[in-house]
């Protein structure tokens, strides 16, 4: 079993990450020093009062190991990543289908079909009967499952949780080599990272409704739940949703 893991920085007052070497050198007014060897990290998520000096960051872009700039409330900031290549031409694919002038109606095609996809797969893993796939009574029901699995304040667990999947899925989609103008939604009336972190979305709660985590909602441990446990299966989740991007074509 891999030793690799998530770096979350969350200080409640000012912090700096320096370079040492192969390693990240964390520290903080009044505290000892911390030293993270790069190689065992898979990403670091920084939250705000983080001050990063440039070589540390250009040690996780030299490492290849994602930096993800998020809000105190979770939402996604901003990503360092090193640069990529469209080495399987999957964005040259879709800019050829974005070109043509019947978009964006095969996207939205796209999306209502692997919609379905997901939620006939969410219905299986939870036992529901199929009597009614439509997504606003999928969220109902997925709301009273929540409820039962997590408390009355699931929303306030499954908001960083999100936050964490969409980070997923913008670092996913730019290591496949997509355009950061789609992934982002500046560009052809598409928003590739949110729609498909919407996507990921259904089976994310699933596999939360399947095994809670436990009652300490602290952002460490929240993120500390996600990696050992959601990370892996939306890695799986997320290459096939990729892979479904070749069927996408324009008419």
């Amino acid at each position: 079993m891999s030793d690799r893991r998530v770096l979350y920085l969350d200080p409640r007052e000012a912090m700096e990450v320096r370079r040492d070497g192969p390693a990240l050198l964390v520290s903080s007014s009044g505290k000892a020093p911390h030293w993270y060897p790069v190689r065992r990290l898979t990403r670091v998520v920084s939250r705000p009062q983080v001050s990063w000096n440039g070589d540390a960051m250009r040690l996780l872009i030299d490492s290849g190991v994602p930096l993800l700039f998020v809000e105190a409330d979770g939402r996604l900031r901003g990503l360092c990543l090193s640069g990529l290549d469209d080495a399987l031409g999957l964005g040259a694919h879709l800019d050829a289908a974005m070109a043509q002038p019947s978009w964006p109606a095969p996207y939205r095609d796209w999306y209502r079909s692997q919609e379905r996809r997901v939620l006939v797969h969410l219905y299986d893993a939870l036992g529901w009967p199929k009597d009614d796939l439509r997504p606003g009574v999928a969220r109902a029901r997925l709301a009273l499952a929540l409820g039962s699995a997590l408390g009355s304040d699931w929303r306030a667990t499954m908001h960083p949780l999100h936050a964490l999947l969409r980070a997923q899925v913008v670092e996913g989609l730019m290591r496949a080599g997509l355009d950061p103008a789609v992934i982002g939604g500046v560009k052809a009336g598409v928003s590739l990272g949110r729609d498909i972190a919407a996507l990921l979305g259904w089976p994310l709660c699933g596999r939360v409704c399947a095994r809670p985590p436990r009652p300490d909602g602290s952002p460490r441990a929240v993120a500390g739940y996600y990696s050992a446990y959601l990370e892996p299966r939306m890695a799986a989740s997320l290459r096939r949703m990729v892979a479904a991007l070749w069927r996408l074509r324009a008419y």
